[in-house]
């Protein structure tokens, strides 16, 4: 059924961030051009924001002579002035990053510190997603147009949904029990898995149809992540080992590594690569990707375990795992490179999804709380759930909006939108 229904939404800072102000004043004359020569002494400044990188366009101003300028691609700015007290302004947009009086003299170079000023690098905006009546909801996954897949409680029975454009259609297959709905395609076909005749399989939803997913002779399956041509992957049991599988058009592949003792299949890009862990003829714990029927092992140098949860049409690939000195960390797979993933002062991390854009989303232990993130272009965005301690980022879209869950604190699992825009002062 589709039924409509509100949506709290609340903008919040979520993280913290850090303008960098190296200043000195003195000296006089400079090979940079007769500005300097003319006066008789000079005040420079170097910006940066917290991830080391310059600013430019930082507006500076010694009113007091009166100089104004703003910061080059380097990040500095550099003006001659005259000898004695001087008042110096740094602002970005209307952010004033820096102010304060200064006494120059030609003849005695002084360095007038580092300035560290706070600002907010990024503004989160959460959504909650709630089905009218339902007690609880987890939001699994997003697609390029918005519309998001997830499950929850009604009360009695655990369902599925669709949220897009205001509206939620319940997802439950004709008299299962249960239904946990995974993923979307840009198309709006979700998959994930549930209880039948106490049996457990997967489901393929499309505009109001299902088609139910266990391989022929498997005892049990989940249906896991799909991608935009149809394809769907997952895991189960064919009586004896535990197994990956690919579905498409009614055919079915199974997965499992030459040798391996057992394997689920967990991510697929829209090329038809597949992501995926278990273990070796060892038992030893690691992930793989499929494409053009060869498999690659994967397992990061002095790592002693590894999982593969997402593969985005470049080919990049997270996943988790144990190091050598028992760390539990996350990981992205590139062009046969590996990079560790561990923010500062975190415990363990775990990356659950990539875009097409390298943006990694995922969660982890921060001290005593869970908290989600996003990795992007290098740096990594905390997020928590305004009214609940803990968070979990599970995906993230090619826009950057991210889906998740929050919980704790004696408050029910909640779903929710996280939209994310850089804060630039204006």
């Amino acid at each position: 059924m589709a039924d409509k229904n509100w949506s709290k939404t609340v903008r919040a800072v979520m993280s913290t961030g850090l303008f960098i102000v190296f200043a000195a004043c003195g000296g006089g004359g400079d090979d940079r051009g007769n500005d300097y020569e003319r006066r008789t002494t000079i005040v420079s400044a170097t910006v940066f924001d917290i991830n080391g990188d310059p600013v430019e366009d930082a507006r500076v101003t010694v009113s007091s002579d009166p100089v104004t300028a703003t910061t080059d691609a380097s990040g500095l700015f550099i003006a001659g002035i005259e000898e004695g007290d001087h008042e110096i302004s740094i602002k970005m947009g209307s952010l004033e990053i820096y102010s304060g009086s200064f006494r120059c003299y030609k003849d005695i170079p002084k360095y007038l510190g580092d300035i560290y000023t706070s600002y907010e690098p990024w503004i989160v905006e959460i959504t909650d997603i709630l089905p009218p009546g339902w007690s609880w909801s987890y939001i699994h996954d997003n697609n390029d147009n918005g519309d998001v897949v997830g499950y929850g409680s009604d009360g009695s029975v655990i369902k599925s949904f669709i949220y897009s454009g205001g509206t939620y259609t319940e997802i439950l297959p004709p008299g299962w029990l249960s239904a946990y709905g995974l993923r979307i395609s840009d198309a709006g076909e979700a998959v994930g898995y549930g209880t039948s005749a106490g049996t457990d399989k997967g489901f393929l939803y499309s505009n109001g149809t299902y088609v139910e997913l266990l391989p022929p002779g498997w005892v049990w399956a989940w249906a896991i992540r799909n991608n935009n041509n149809g394809g769907v992957v997952g895991g189960g049991n064919d009586g004896s080992t535990n197994k990956g599988f690919f579905y498409a058009d009614g055919v079915y592949v199974e997965l499992i590594p030459p040798g391996w003792l057992w394997a689920t299949a967990y991510g697929i890009n829209d090329n038809g690569d597949i992501a995926g862990w278990g273990a070796d003829g060892n038992g030893v714990g690691k992930g793989y990707i499929y494409k053009s029927g060869a498999y690659t092992e994967i397992l990061p140098p002095g790592w002693t375990s590894a999982t593969a949860y997402a593969i985005n049409d470049n080919e990049e690939t997270v996943g988790e795992g144990t190091d050598g000195y028992g760390i539990e960390k996350g990981f992205i797979f590139r062009n046969g490179m590996y990079i560790e993933l561990l923010p500062e002062g975190w415990s363990d991390l775990v990356p659950e999804d990539i875009n097409n854009s390298g943006q990694v989303a995922g969660y982890g232990t921060d001290g005593p709380v869970i908290k989600g993130f996003l990795y992007i272009n290098g740096h990594f965005i905390h997020m928590h759930h305004p009214d609940r301690p803990n968070a979990g980022i599970i995906a993230v879209n090619s826009t950057g909006e991210a889906t998740g869950v929050g919980y704790g604190n004696g408050y029910s699992n909640m779903g929710f939108i996280a939209r994310i825009t850089r804060n630039i002062p204006e």
